[in-house]
Protein backbone atom coordinates (compact mmCIF):
# COMPACT_ATOMS: atom_id res chain seq x y z
CA UNK A 1 0.00 0.00 0.00
CA UNK A 2 2.69 2.54 0.99
CA UNK A 3 5.95 2.54 -0.88
CA UNK A 4 9.09 2.15 1.17
CA UNK A 5 11.56 3.65 -1.29
CA UNK A 6 11.82 6.96 0.56
CA UNK A 7 14.81 8.23 2.51
CA UNK A 8 15.05 7.25 6.13
CA UNK A 9 14.60 9.87 8.82
CA UNK A 10 17.94 11.53 9.54
CA UNK A 11 18.65 10.95 13.22
CA UNK A 12 22.18 12.37 13.17
CA UNK A 13 21.33 15.89 14.29
CA UNK A 14 23.94 17.55 16.49
CA UNK A 15 22.78 18.31 20.04
CA UNK A 16 19.48 16.48 19.52
CA UNK A 17 19.70 12.72 20.04
CA UNK A 18 16.36 11.18 19.11
CA UNK A 19 14.47 8.15 20.30
CA UNK A 20 15.19 5.23 17.98
CA UNK A 21 13.30 2.01 17.36
CA UNK A 22 10.19 3.38 15.70
CA UNK A 23 10.41 1.19 12.60
CA UNK A 24 7.50 -1.05 13.67
CA UNK A 25 5.18 1.89 14.26
CA UNK A 26 2.00 1.92 12.18
CA UNK A 27 1.34 5.37 10.68
CA UNK A 28 -1.83 7.28 11.49
CA UNK A 29 -3.79 8.51 8.49
CA UNK A 30 -5.22 11.96 9.04
CA UNK A 31 -8.34 12.96 7.13
CA UNK A 32 -9.47 16.44 6.17
CA UNK A 33 -12.33 16.03 8.66
CA UNK A 34 -10.05 15.02 11.55
CA UNK A 35 -10.18 17.20 14.65
CA UNK A 36 -6.65 18.56 15.25
CA UNK A 37 -7.03 18.48 19.05
CA UNK A 38 -7.98 14.78 19.01
CA UNK A 39 -5.15 13.92 16.61
CA UNK A 40 -2.76 15.92 18.82
CA UNK A 41 -3.81 13.86 21.83
CA UNK A 42 -3.12 10.66 19.89
CA UNK A 43 0.29 11.96 18.80
CA UNK A 44 1.18 12.93 22.37
CA UNK A 45 0.13 9.51 23.65
CA UNK A 46 2.20 7.71 21.03
CA UNK A 47 5.25 9.86 21.76
CA UNK A 48 4.89 9.24 25.50
CA UNK A 49 4.53 5.47 24.92
CA UNK A 50 7.00 4.78 22.12
CA UNK A 51 8.98 7.98 21.58
CA UNK A 52 7.59 8.67 18.13
CA UNK A 53 4.55 9.01 15.91
CA UNK A 54 4.12 8.94 12.15
CA UNK A 55 1.23 10.57 10.30
CA UNK A 56 0.26 10.41 6.63
CA UNK A 57 -1.87 13.07 4.95
CA UNK A 58 -3.26 13.18 1.40
CA UNK A 59 -4.63 16.48 0.13
CA UNK A 60 -4.29 20.08 1.22
CA UNK A 61 -7.03 19.98 3.88
CA UNK A 62 -5.59 16.82 5.43
CA UNK A 63 -2.08 18.31 5.48
CA UNK A 64 -3.49 21.44 7.13
CA UNK A 65 -5.21 19.42 9.88
CA UNK A 66 -2.05 17.38 10.42
CA UNK A 67 0.16 20.46 10.75
CA UNK A 68 -2.21 21.94 13.34
CA UNK A 69 -2.28 18.66 15.25
CA UNK A 70 1.52 18.40 15.34
CA UNK A 71 1.79 21.98 16.64
CA UNK A 72 -0.79 21.26 19.36
CA UNK A 73 0.92 17.99 20.32
CA UNK A 74 4.18 19.87 20.77
CA UNK A 75 2.46 22.09 23.35
CA UNK A 76 0.77 19.13 25.06
CA UNK A 77 4.13 17.38 25.41
CA UNK A 78 5.94 20.54 26.54
CA UNK A 79 3.70 20.51 29.62
CA UNK A 80 5.45 17.23 30.54
CA UNK A 81 8.93 18.58 29.62
CA UNK A 82 9.04 16.41 26.49
CA UNK A 83 10.62 17.97 23.41
CA UNK A 84 9.95 16.67 19.91
CA UNK A 85 11.19 17.32 16.40
CA UNK A 86 9.17 16.79 13.25
CA UNK A 87 10.46 15.82 9.83
CA UNK A 88 8.15 16.22 6.86
CA UNK A 89 8.63 14.53 3.51
CA UNK A 90 6.73 13.14 0.54
CA UNK A 91 5.72 9.59 -0.28
CA UNK A 92 3.46 7.88 -2.81
CA UNK A 93 0.40 5.91 -1.72
CA UNK A 94 -2.09 3.71 -3.58
CA UNK A 95 -5.72 4.77 -3.15
CA UNK A 96 -8.42 2.91 -5.09
CA UNK A 97 -5.87 1.66 -7.60
CA UNK A 98 -4.29 5.03 -8.37
CA UNK A 99 -1.10 6.59 -7.09
CA UNK A 100 -1.41 9.73 -4.97
CA UNK A 101 1.20 11.95 -3.39
CA UNK A 102 1.07 12.16 0.38
CA UNK A 103 3.00 13.92 3.09
CA UNK A 104 4.59 12.06 5.97
CA UNK A 105 5.02 13.80 9.34
CA UNK A 106 7.55 11.94 11.52
CA UNK A 107 7.41 13.16 15.12
CA UNK A 108 10.21 11.98 17.41
CA UNK A 109 11.07 12.63 21.02
CA UNK A 110 14.35 14.42 21.68
CA UNK A 111 16.29 12.68 24.43
CA UNK A 112 17.46 15.04 27.18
Amino acid sequence: MFQDDHEQLNTNRPNAPLDAGCADLKPMRVAAQSTPRKVAGAIAGMVRDSGCAELHAVGADSVNQTAKAVALAKHFLADDNIRVVTDIDFLTVQINGSERNAMRFSVRRVLN
